[in-house]
């Protein structure tokens, strides 16, 4: 899939002039340019929250075309939501025993 924009009076293009950075808006993106080839550029998002993931894109002026994407491990999303069905069920047996001993 590529994603096109129509250049108005040539202020817009989807090459990076900076050849590394962050963006930093509640999540954390970094992006790297890795090749430029003056028409067209080679460049790595990587973004990290709940889950790493790391994006190849090829940037042109005018158009962006996904290369690869691809997903590292789920970080502390997995243990936190595991732990956290654990503790339900224990709770919730903690609460039964509870309510059978006073009612």
């Amino acid at each position: 899939m590529t994603q096109h924009y129509e250049r108005k009076a040539g202020i817009f293009s989807f090459q990076l002039d900076t050849k590394n950075g962050s963006i930093n808006q509640g999540d954390i993106a970094y992006y790297k340019v890795l090749e430029d080839k003056g028409d067209w550029q080679t460049i790595e998002v990587s973004y990290r929250n709940t889950h790493h993931s790391w994006s190849l894109y090829r940037a042109y002026e005018n158009r962006i075309e996904p290369i690869s994407y691809r997903v590292g491990n789920m970080g502390t999303a997995l243990p936190g939501m595991i732990l956290g069905v654990i503790v339900c069920v224990l709770l919730s047996k903690i609460i039964k025993s509870v309510q059978r001993k006073i009612g």
